[in-house]
Order: structure tokens, then sequence, then C-alpha cells
């Protein structure tokens, strides 16, 4: 096969393709060109559904919709890590449609590690989760969506060492997950919560311009009943024209 992988680190061959490592495929196997300027979507997809976990280059992808399936379950998507200045350095997941991440029923205990999901202030979200519980989010940065940048409807999630910037709403969280050493800035509300049972430590939120943290239930069925912000620096609303709080709640 022609798009078959040029990798000479050891990899073995499985029905025409080259596995790069263990248990690990690649996008470009599938015909990725991750340059920044190709439509890399369906070789990524096909990557998602191949099964086994994806491992990123330090390149830039271009992509619409990519939907996590349940036979993913279990499985990893890590990059090389990014550049919190650039969006052209590391491994960066570039939006050219309304989302980039979506989630079928089912799909549970999937790990993000080590890559910038960029909206380019024109893309709705980086990770639309109507779907899926267990998500994990290590060293991701999550910058420029127009609506939310990740958002969360299952619970049971759990955030590490990750940056959300400049998007309309930065995380918003349902119930019973965790977010530590993660920082939000920007935007209107970086952080809100819609549910109960989150625990929140060493977290930094600043310069929103409705509020920074915003916490609301989601409708008539939710709470925020034990909520816990340990070790937390919550501070400066930037607004011009009229006074804002610091933290909302409802």
């Amino acid at each position: 096969d022609s798009t078959k992988a040029n990798i000479n680190d050891g990899g073995i061959t499985i029905n025409g393709w080259v596995r790069h490592g263990v248990n690990t495929v690649m996008p470009e196997m599938f015909g990725a060109k991750a340059n920044g300027v190709d439509d890399d979507t369906v070789a990524f997809q096909k990557a998602i559904n191949s099964g086994f976990n994806v491992e990123l280059s330090g390149n830039k992808y271009n992509l619409r919709k990519i939907r996590i399936p349940a036979t993913f379950s279990g499985k990893s998507i890590k990059g090389t890590g990014y550049n919190h200045w650039s969006a052209s350095d590391g491994t960066v997941l570039n939006a050219i449609d309304t989302e980039i991440f979506s989630f079928d029923n089912g799909a549970n205990w999937i790990k993000f590690d080590g890559f910038r999901l960029e909206g380019n202030n024109l893309s709705e979200y980086g990770i639309n989760a109507d779907f899926g519980g267990f998500v994990m989010l290590n060293n991701i940065g999550v910058y420029n969506f127009t609506k939310v940048g990740t958002k969360s409807r299952q619970g049971l999630w759990r955030i590490s060492n990750s940056f959300f910037a400049n998007n309309k709403v930065g995380l918003e969280l349902y119930s019973d997950s965790s977010v530590d050493t993660t920082e939000f800035t920007g935007g209107e509300v970086p952080l809100r919560v819609v549910a109960g049972g989150n625990r929140f430590s060493n977290v930094w939120v600043n310069s929103g311009s409705e509020c920074c943290v915003e916490i609301v239930p989601l409708d008539d069925n939710t709470n925020n009943q034990n909520n816990a912000f340990v070790n937390c620096y919550i501070g400066e609303v930037y607004n011009n024209t009229s006074e804002k709080p610091i933290i909302k709640i409802k």
C-alpha cells in the first residue's frame, strides 16, 4: 500500500500496516500529511477506528469532527507536547470545522496526552462530550474556541497539568471529576461547573470578562453540592464597562 508509514524503529507490519511501538498506530500510517495544510480528518478517524492507541507526531493535523467510538474505550491519543505561546510548535490538532472531538455513547476511560487543541476563534468546541466518562486529560492545551473549549456531560473526568486559554467558556464540567495543577484564563467564563461532586486543587483561574468561575446547575435535575476548591487562585475579571463578580454561584 502506497500510504504505508515509513517508520524505521523496529515496528512490525500487520495486514500491510506498520505498527509504531506496542499496540500503537499513527495517523500518518493511514495517509495523514500532518502539514497544517491538508485535511487529515479521514486518516485520523481511521487511526481511531483501528482500535489501537494513537501516537501523534510533533506536527499540525487539520481536522474536522473526529468521533470517538465505544470501541476506543481504554485507549489513548498521545502527542509530543505543545507550546503555549505558539500554535505552530509541537503537536497541534487544528480545527477546520465546528468541533474537533465528540464521543459516541459507551466511549469511556480514554486518555488525551501531550497536544494542543486549536480553535482559531472559528470552531465552537475542542471536545464536545455529551457522552464519555472517565476521560483523562494530561498536558493538554485548549485555545480559542467560540463556545466551549471542553464540555463534559457524563462526569468522572480527570484533568491535570493542562491549560485553557481564550475560549468563550474554557471548561464546562459535569459531576464527580477532579482538576489539578491546571490553569484557566481569558474569554467570558474560564471555568464553569454545572453539577456537584467535583474537586479542584492547585488551580489558577483568571481574566474572564463575565466572571472567573461560574457555579450554576445545568438544569432542574442537577445541583452543585459537594464541590471542593483547595489551594486555588481565583481573581481579576477583565471588563471595562461594568463591575462583574469574580465567582458567580447560582
